[in-house]
C-alpha cells in the first residue's frame, strides 16, 4: 500500500460525520457509519414517537375525566327525615316496589322518568338485599322543581341560574301503613357549560335509595 493511500484512509476516519436529516425527521445512513449505529438511532427515534403518542393519549384521558367531573362537581343532594323509620326494621324487608304519586308542581316528563330510572337502579343494584316485590312500597312525588338556567350557570356562575328540586318519599308496608317519610333534594349551582340538571336528579334518587337500604 502506498503512503498516500494510508494518509487518505486515516484522514477519512478522523473527519466528523455529518448527519443528513430526512423530511420525515429521521436520519439516513452515512458513509462509514455502521449498520448497528443506524439501527440504534432508528430505535431511539421510534421510542420517542411512541412516548409522544402515549403522552397525548394520557392528556386526552385526563381532559375527558376533567369534563366528567366538572359536569357533576357542583351537583349536591340532601335528605331531610320527616318521620323516621323505627329501629329494628333494617333488613326486615326482602322485596320492594316503586310507585309514583301525584306531583304538587309541574315536572317535565323526562325529569320524572330520569328520577324513577335512577331510583330503580340504585334500589335494586347488585349487592342490594331488595328484590322486586311488594313487601315495601317506595312512593314518591315531586313537591318542588326548578331546573334553573343552564345559560346563566355557564355565563355567570356563582349561584346564578341555580336549579333545585325536592321529592317527598314515603315508605309503606303491605297494608299501606306508613313506616317513614323523607324529603330528598337536589341542587345544581354551576358546572361545565352550565352543568346537567340530570345529575342533581340522580343524586336525589340515590339519597332516597340509600335511606331505604339502610332503614329497611
Amino acid at each position: 500500500m502506498t503512503m498516500a493511500g494510508t494518509i487518505a484512509r486515516a484522514s477519512s476516519a478522523t473527519l466528523p460525520k455529518k448527519r443528513l436529516q430526512s423530511r420525515n425527521g429521521g436520519f439516513s445512513l452515512l458513509a462509514g457509519e455502521s449498520q448497528s449505529h443506524y439501527k440504534n438511532r432508528t430505535i431511539v427515534g421510534n421510542e420517542g414517537q411512541v412516548m409522544l403518542k402515549h403522552r397525548r393519549n394520557v392528556a386526552r384521558i385526563i381532559f375527558v375525566c376533567a369534563v366528567g367531573m366538572a359536569l357533576s362537581a357542583c351537583a349536591t343532594a340532601t335528605t331531610t327525615v320527616l318521620a323516621p323509620a323505627s329501629t329494628g326494621q333494617a333488613q326486615a324487608f326482602s322485596t320492594a316496589q316503586i310507585q309514583s304519586d301525584s306531583d304538587t308542581v309541574t315536572v317535565p316528563t323526562e325529569a320524572r322518568a330520569h328520577f324513577e330510572k335512577r331510583l330503580n337502579e340504585y334500589l335494586f343494584a347488585q349487592g342490594s338485599h331488595f328484590k322486586q316485590g311488594d313487601d315495601l312500597t317506595v312512593r314518591y312525588r315531586f313537591i318542588q322543581f326548578d331546573e334553573g338556567s343552564r345559560a346563566l350557570r355557564y355565563v355567570v356562575g356563582f349561584g346564578a341560574g341555580k336549579g333545585t328540586m325536592t321529592v317527598e318519599v314515603v315508605f309503606l308496608d303491605k297494608q299501606q301503613k306508613e313506616l317513614a317519610k323523607i324529603q330528598v333534594g337536589g341542587e345544581l349551582s354551576m358546572g361545565f357549560f352550565g352543568g346537567d340538571f340530570d345529575e342533581a336528579i340522580s343524586r336525589a334518587a340515590k339519597e332516597a335509595a340509600d335511606y331505604a337500604l339502610k332503614s329497611f
